[in-house]
């Protein structure tokens, strides 16, 4: 990762989703028999597979079998009612092309940011992200942008028609403000989560992605530890780091699994805050237009771990 554009990255995330917004408007068919589908296989490495589990469990939601996986694993030849969607940024991801390649009689739909790609050159069809150049080499627009490409991959196969060009540029607008007001809250934020046993991001299922994306980009960033958790998992997984490590967790969204948490991090005086909801017991609350919106708010929700990784990255 380049760390000096990667603040150039993150800022170019409200352009970039205006872009997307108004290609969303009046969206490019694809070149897809999509009646014959049946079953949706998902599959990508890192940021593009966090997008893909989130939009499996979405489909699997209006009924439609589908999965994501490692594009390293053997996904076997698919038959010809499977449509294999395969995410890759860069299009060149190695083991996402073979994936692509040996796809079996499945239809192969590319979702990347560069044309021309080796992706696309096997792909039956292609969804560009119109994520920008991301010079610093990091994710920021396009793993956003694999979110919103899926719902409407999503919308098409299912029948819906959900204002996806309006989310894009709510989502925009929201993470314009907090950059323009970064100054009033970005420093009590990055000192609250300042911990050498890491930063810990918990989000319901149904959005993992931010929290698996916002764990990744501290790693990414700031090169300290950093790790995600689904919110009712957490009493079950992480309650035990509580004990004798200096915990310091994000609650991403409204969490109904709250008070779980709380019976075990306030008696043993745990940092934790809040982004994208209004939480009482937390030590700091930041909410953001339209954070209840669950199709805007995962598309902000990876802003805070962004600023804050680079924030720590100059600090160090």
């Amino acid at each position: 990762m380049d760390s000096d554009s990667f603040l150039v990255d993150v800022e170019q995330k409200p352009a970039n989703l205006r872009t997307f917004a108004h290609w969303l408007d009046h969206p490019r068919p694809l070149d897809l028999d999509l009646t014959r589908v049946r079953r949706v296989v998902i599959t990508g490495l890192g940021s593009s597979r966090f997008a893909g589990l989130d939009a499996a469990r979405e489909l699997r939601s209006h009924g439609v079998a589908a999965w994501c996986d490692f594009s390293s694993a053997n996904l076997g030849p698919l038959s010809r009612d499977t449509l294999l969607v395969a995410i890759s940024a860069s299009g060149c991801t190695p083991e996402t092309v073979t994936a692509a390649r040996e796809r079996g009689r499945a239809q192969v739909l590319a979702l990347t940011n560069r044309q021309d790609s080796d992706l696309e050159m096997i792909a039956d069809a292609t969804m560009h992200l119109h994520a920008g150049q991301e010079p610093s080499k990091a994710v920021t627009s396009s793993m956003i942008h694999s979110l919103l490409g899926l719902h409407l991959l999503t919308d098409w196969l299912t029948g819906q028609a959900r204002p996806l060009a309006e989310t894009a540029d709510r989502a925009a607008a929201a993470i314009e403000l907090l950059l323009d007001t970064r100054d009033t809250w970005l420093a009590t934020m990055a000192g609250l989560l300042d911990s050498p046993d890491g930063v810990h991001f918990i989000t319901p299922a149904r959005r993992s992605a931010s929290a698996s994306q916002s764990a990744l980009v501290i790693r990414e960033t700031s090169r300290r530890p950093s790790t995600a958790c689904e919110a009712a998992d957490w009493a079950h997984t992480d309650v035990y780091l509580t004990l004798n490590k200096d915990y310091r967790a994000v609650l991403l969204g409204r969490n109904p699994y709250a008070d779980a948490l709380f019976e075990w991090t306030q008696p043993r005086k745990r940092s934790v805050i809040s982004f994208g909801a209004q939480e009482s017991r937390a030590q700091y609350s930041l909410r953001f237009p339209h954070d209840d919106n669950q199709l805007v708010a995962p598309l902000v929700d990876t802003l805070l771990a962004e600023l804050v990784g680079q924030r720590w990255f100059h600090s160090n």
